[in-house]
C-alpha cells in the first residue's frame, strides 16, 4: 500500500493536510450509517421471525418496522453527538488527531453496544415478553437460567441457536467496522446530514404523525429503557401497616362474597391464595405449607366416613371419593376434580361496550337488544365494572381474577410473573382452550401470556371487524372443533374490535342519524350486538350448544361527555368503567337465577370464580372475585394510574391516588339510586376506611406482582 492510500486503521497521519470539519463529520456519519443499517437488519429479522413457540411475533410487521427504525435513528443521532462534539472540541483546541480518535472510538464502541443491546432486548422480548432491564438481568443471570439457555435455544421456532449466532456476530461486525471505518477525505458531510434527516423523519413518524403507546413500549431502544430504569430506581415496598390493611380488605371481602365459607389464607409466601379445607390438608400432606391441623384434617364433619383430608366437601355427605357422580349438575360428587360431562364455556368480551348503553342495566333505551335478551334468560349484573383501563388491563383481570395495580401495566411490567388464569386452570382439567382475537395480540403484549394460557390463538388481520370475526368463529366451531378438541370440553374467549374509538361506521353498520361520537357509538354497539346474536344463532344447532355456558361482558366503557370527559383515560367513573356482565346457559345452577339482575357490586374479577363454580372445580387459588351464584356481598377495585375507585355496599368511592388520603381528591356516589354517578354525597367515616383500603390494595398489588408473590412456587401452572 502506497503512502498516499488512506487506511481505515489510521487516525490522522501527521503528514496529512489538516482535514476540514465537514470531512471529519462525513467520516463519522459513514460509521453511524453502517450501525443504522446493521440495526435495521436486526430489527427486520426480529419482527419477521416467529416467537420461540411458533406464534407470529407481530401480526402487522409494517406497523412496527418503520417505527422501529425511526426510534433507533433518533437514538443513534443522540449517541453520535458526543463523537461530533469530540471532533469539534479537538479542532478548537488544536488537537485534531486526538479529537478524531476519540470521536471514532466512541462511534465504534457505542454503535456496537447499541446493536448488541438491541439484539439482546429483542430476544428477551421474543422469549418472555419483557424488555431488558436491570431487574430482569438480576433475575435471569444466574446459574440455573444460564444452564437452561442451550435447551431453550435448541427449540427456538424462530431458528435453533440463531439468537446465539447473531450475538456472536456482533464482535465480528465491530472488528469489521474498525478495519474498514471511513477516513475523513470527503469535503461535504452528506452522510452526517442524511443521518440527521432520517432521525428527524423518525421523530415525526413516531411522535407526531402515527403515535401508539403499545407500539412505542415494544420498540423503545434498550439504552433508553436502561437509563429510565436506572433513573426510576427500585420502588420501595409498602410499609407493614399498609400491607396488613390490604390483606384484611381482600380477606374480609372474600368472606363476605362466600357466606359460610371455611376457606383459609394459609400460604404466607403467597398471601392472596385461599385454600378450601380439603386443599389445605392436601398442601400440608405434601409439605407445601407448614401447618399442622391434624385434628381438623382427620375430622369427618358430614359423617360420610371420609375424613376431611380426602373429602373435597366435608359439609355434604353426598360428596366424597367414590360417591355417585351426577353429570352436568356443577357438583364434583366423586372428588375427581371436575363435574362429569362438564359444560363448554364461551366468553365474549365486546370492545368498549359500555353499561350505560345497555337497557337491562339502565332501564332505558338499549343499544344492545340481543344482550338484553340473554340477560332476561340468564343472570345479569347491574353494577359491573372493569378493574382497569384500557383493554389490556381488562384482558388481564378477566383471565386472572386479580385487581390491577396503581401506576403499572401488569401485562408488560410483570410478564414473567406466575399468575392464575382461567383457561390455564381449565387446561389442567382437560379442556381445550382457544382465543379468538379481532386485534393483533402482539400489540399490547397479550401474546406473551396467550401462548402459555391457550392451546391456540386465532387471529387474522382480515377478520378485524366483528362480522367477519364472528362468522369465522361460527365456521371454525362447526367445522374444526371436533377434530381439534378431540372430544374434550372447550373454553373459548373472543375479544372484538369494531366498537372502538372513534366508532367509525364501517360497512354493515346502520346509520341511525347524527354524526357525534355518541351517535357513532350507538350504531357500532348495535352492530356488535347484532353480530354477536348471529354467532349464537349459528351455534344453536350444534350438538354441544345446550351444554355451553355463554358469558358476555365489555372490556371497558367509554365516556361520551358525561362529567366533562370525552377520552377513555380521563376518568374511572361509570361511563368509562361500567360494563355489562351476563351469564347464560341451560345449567342447573343457573335455573333459579334466570332473569335476575344482581344489585351487588361486581367486576371482571367475578368471571373466573363463577365459571369454576358452574363447572364443579374447587375454588382454591388467588382469585379475588366471587362466584355470582353464591348470593354473597360484592366489592370492586379499579385502578388506572392515579385514578382509583372502590365499590362496597351501596357506595362507590373515587380517590385521586396522587394526593393519597387528601379528602379534597375524593368523591362518593350511591350506586343503588344514582347509577350514572351524577349526585355526589357527603363523605362519611366509612368512606375514609374504604379510601384507606383502596390505597392499600392498589399499591400493594404492585409489590405482589413485582416480587412474583401471587402464586406459590409449588402451584401448578403448566407451560405450553
Amino acid at each position: 500500500m502506497t503512502e498516499s492510500t488512506p487506511k481505515a486503521s489510521d487516525a490522522l497521519r501527521p503528514s496529512d493536510e489538516r482535514p476540514g470539519l465537514a470531512a471529519q463529520l462525513e467520516a463519522l456519519g459513514g460509521l453511524w450509517w453502517r450501525w443504522l443499517a446493521v440495526d435495521a437488519a436486526l430489527r427486520a429479522l426480529w419482527l419477521l421471525r416467529p416467537d420461540p413457540f411458533g406464534q407470529p411475533l407481530v401480526g402487522k410487521v409494517e406497523w412496527y418496522l418503520f417505527h422501529a427504525i425511526g426510534f433507533d435513528a433518533v437514538q443513534l443521532l443522540w449517541l453520535a453527538l458526543p463523537a461530533a462534539l469530540a471532533v469539534v472540541v479537538g479542532r478548537q483546541a488544536g488537537r485534531v488527531q486526538l479529537g478524531w480518535r476519540i470521536g471514532r472510538a466512541w462511534s465504534l464502541a457505542v454503535g456496537g453496544l447499541f446493536c448488541l443491546l438491541g439484539l439482546i432486548d429483542a430476544e428477551i422480548m421474543r422469549f418472555v415478553g419483557m424488555h431488558v432491564s436491570w431487574s430482569i438481568l438480576r433475575t435471569y443471570l444466574n446459574g440455573a437460567q444460564v444452564a437452561e439457555l442451550p435447551h431453550l435455544l435448541s427449540r427456538d421456532a424462530g431458528g435453533p441457536y440463531l439468537p446465539f449466532a447473531l450475538l456472536t456476530a456482533i464482535p465480528g461486525l465491530l472488528w469489521w467496522q474498525w478495519r474498514t471505518a471511513p477516513v475523513p477525505t470527503v469535503r461535504w458531510p452528506r452522510k452526517a446530514l442524511a443521518l440527521l434527516g432520517v432521525a428527524l423523519a423518525g421523530w415525526l413518524l413516531t411522535s407526531v404523525l402515527w403515535q401508539g403507546a403499545a407500539r412505542e413500549w415494544k420498540l423503545t431502544p434498550p439504552l433508553t429503557l436502561l437509563w429510565q430504569d436506572l433513573q426510576r430506581g427500585a420502588r420501595p415496598d409498602r410499609p407493614p401497616e399498609v400491607v396488613e390493611r390490604a390483606k384484611k380488605a381482600l380477606r374480609v371481602g372474600h368472606a363476605a362474597g362466600y357466606p359460610g365459607s371455611n376457606a383459609t389464607f394459609a400460604v404466607p409466601a403467597a398471601p392472596l391464595v385461599h385454600l378450601s379445607p380439603w386443599q389445605r390438608c392436601q398442601a400440608i400432606r405434601d409439605g407445601q405449607i407448614a401447618d399442622n391441623p391434624a385434628a381438623a384434617c382427620a375430622r369427618d364433619r358430614d359423617g360420610d366416613g371420609v375424613p376431611q383430608a380426602r373429602d373435597c366437601d366435608d359439609a355434604q355427605a353426598a360428596v366424597h371419593p367414590g360417591a355417585d357422580e351426577i353429570p352436568g349438575d356443577g357438583i364434583d360428587q366423586d372428588c375427581s376434580g371436575l363435574d362429569a360431562a362438564p359444560y363448554n364455556v364461551l366468553v365474549i368480551a365486546l370492545e368498549s361496550h359500555r353499561a350505560l348503553g345497555v337497557g337491562h342495566v339502565t332501564g332505558g333505551p338499549s343499544w344492545s337488544p340481543r344482550l338484553d335478551q340473554l340477560a332476561a334468560e340468564g343472570l345479569a349484573q347491574r353494577r359491573a365494572v372493569t378493574a382497569g383501563l384500557p383493554t389490556i388491563a381488562s384482558f388481564m383481570a378477566i383471565h386472572t381474577g386479580l385487581p390491577a395495580c396503581a401506576w403499572c401495566t401488569v401485562a408488560t411490567d410483570f410478564a414473567t410473573a406466575r399468575l392464575p388464569a382461567l383457561p390455564l386452570t381449565l387446561r389442567q382439567h382437560g379442556y381445550y382452550t382457544r382465543f379468538f382475537s379481532a386485534a393483533d395480540p402482539s400489540w399490547d403484549n397479550q401474546a406473551a401470556w396467550l401462548r402459555h394460557w391457550y392451546h391456540d390463538v386465532d387471529y387474522d388481520r382480515s377478520r378485524e371487524e366483528d362480522g367477519p370475526l364472528f362468522a369465522h368463529m361460527a365456521s371454525w366451531l362447526h367445522t374444526n372443533l371436533a377434530g381439534t378438541a378431540k372430544n374434550r370440553p372447550f373454553f373459548a374467549l373472543v375479544m372484538t374490535r369494531t366498537n372502538h374509538f372513534p366508532f367509525a361506521r364501517i360497512a354493515g353498520v346502520q346509520n341511525r342519524g347524527g354524526d357525534t361520537w355518541a351517535d357513532g357509538m350507538r350504531d357500532t354497539m348495535h352492530y356488535a350486538d347484532a353480530e354477536m346474536g348471529k354467532l349464537l344463532d349459528a351455534l344453536r344447532n350444534e350438538p354441544w350448544f345446550d351444554r355451553t355456558l355463554v358469558i358476555v361482558t365489555g372490556d371497558h366503557g367509554h365516556p361520551l361527555g358525561e362529567h366533562g370527559h370525552l377520552h377513555l383515560f380521563d376518568t374511572v367513573q361509570v361511563e368509562a368503567t361500567g360494563v355489562p356482565l351476563v351469564v347464560w346457559g341451560k345449567h342447573p345452577k343457573l335455573g333459579p337465577l334466570r332473569g335476575q339482575i344482581g344489585s351487588e357490586p361486581s367486576s371482571h374479577l367475578d368471571i373466573a370464580p363463577t365459571v369454576l363454580d358452574l363447572l364443579g372445580i374447587d375454588l382454591s387459588g388467588a382469585w379475588q372475585g366471587r362466584s355470582l351464584l353464591r348470593g354473597g356481598k360484592g366489592q370492586s377495585w379499579t385502578a388506572k394510574d392515579a385514578m382509583w375507585a372502590a365499590e362496597r355496599g351501596s357506595r362507590r368511592l373515587f380517590v385521586d391516588g396522587s394526593r393519597h388520603l387528601d379528602r379534597a381528591g375524593w368523591q362518593v356516589f350511591d350506586r343503588t339510586t344514582d347509577l350514572r354517578e351524577d349526585k355526589p354525597l357527603a363523605l362519611t367515616d366509612a368512606d375514609a376506611e374504604l379510601a384507606a383500603d383502596l390505597m392499600a390494595v392498589a399499591t400493594w398489588m404492585y409489590d405482589l406482582y413485582g416480587h412474583d408473590q401471587i402464586l406459590p412456587k409449588w402451584w401448578p401452572t403448566p407451560q405450553q
